[in-house]
């Protein structure tokens, strides 16, 4: 597999190399390689928040994808950068990226006894770098972990937009964070989109899933009636869940989102005793937990009031109760 190369200033002389512009939005991660010549940076004033942006990039592309950073030095080189100021090529490249290491063996004569020859105070720092260098290592991997916590929260907004897959995914991810035993698709027999287990009561049930830019209607409310009922001739009963995030272009809180499923649903749902579950309702609950996870008893009666509401179930509804202390905002 080639590897692929990103170069700033230097000429481009095979196809797998792409040239990057210093304030463009590529990413220098996405590449196995970086090659660079800082003269460039010297008849170009780069910004604070580009040097960093491109800073973390090269470190990333170092220490997390083991790649390449390739750079040109020349000692009586310049570069201007807002609040550093004026920087000479070794200052620019450590500056750049802490974790690139000089090779100086060009003025060396590259033999074992080199190394071995005395120098008063050239091992002074050693230890102090390696404890600087850890410290680091730990700060970058604790970054990285947060990093992930954030993007896998952040991710529940997809409730409110996503459909498809992509809202399959999230919408089991959310169940189980309420207390909800869910499978993968792949280790049950069934189509269905969706299976949830109260682990309390041991009741199940079984649901589809939509998020179409206009009202939930009837063609997965009958694929799941289809599911429950061969279900049932083998003695297998489940509450029919039917899951939709209706109007998913439109703002949580404009008018369209009020009223997710046709009336044709509404209908077949009272006809079923079917949960209609609008995902923006999912997402309240989602919050809710989220802000006290500690709370098993919110969660319980999240789980229970899904089993146990036929038509459209809310949050605030049949979770939040006046006399339980009001909604979620």
């Amino acid at each position: 597999m080639k590897l692929s190369i990103i170069s700033y200033g230097v000429p481009l002389t095979h196809g797998s190399i792409t040239q990057l512009n210093f304030e463009d939005s590529l990413s220098i991660i996405d590449f196995d390689g970086f090659i660079f010549d800082p003269i460039v940076m010297s008849n170009n004033a780069v910004s604070r928040d580009t040097f960093f942006r491109r800073q973390n990039e090269i470190n990333q592309l170092i220490e997390r994808k083991k790649g390449i950073v390739i750079c040109i030095l020349r000692p009586t080189i310049m570069a201007a950068v807002a609040g550093f100021g004026q920087l000479d090529a070794t200052e620019l490249l450590k500056t750049i990226s802490p974790s690139v290491k000089l090779i100086q063996d060009c003025v060396t004569p590259g033999e074992d006894w080199v190394d071995a020859v005395p120098v008063p105070g050239a091992n002074k720092y050693d230890s102090k770098i390696d404890e600087l260098e850890n410290t680091r290592n730990k700060i970058s991997a604790e970054i990285l972990e947060l990093n992930v916590k954030r993007d896998l929260i952040a991710n529940f907004r997809r409730l409110l937009f996503s459909s498809g897959r992509p809202l399959e995914e999230i919408v089991r991810i959310s169940l189980r964070l309420v207390g909800f035993d869910v499978p993968e698709p792949e280790s049950y027999e069934g189509e269905w989109d969706v299976e949830a287990r109260e682990p309390l009561s041991g009741r199940t049930a079984i649901g589809e899933i939509e998020g179409p830019e206009g009202a939930v209607d009837v063609y997965k409310s009958r694929q799941l009636l289809d599911y429950i009922e061969g279900e049932a001739l083998l003695d297998r009963s489940h509450k029919g869940l039917l899951i939709g995030n209706g109007y998913r272009l439109k703002r949580p809180d404009s008018e369209e989102r009020q009223a997710q499923f046709s009336t044709h649903a509404l209908k077949r749902a009272s006809l079923y005793a079917t949960c209609l579950l609008p995902t923006t309702e999912l997402f309240k609950a989602v919050c809710a937990v989220l802000e006290a996870p500690e709370n098993d008893e919110l969660k319980t009666d999240i789980r229970t009031s899904i089993l146990e509401t036929t038509g459209v179930w809310t949050f605030s509804g049949q979770v939040m109760k006046p006399e339980a202390g009001g909604g979620v905002q």
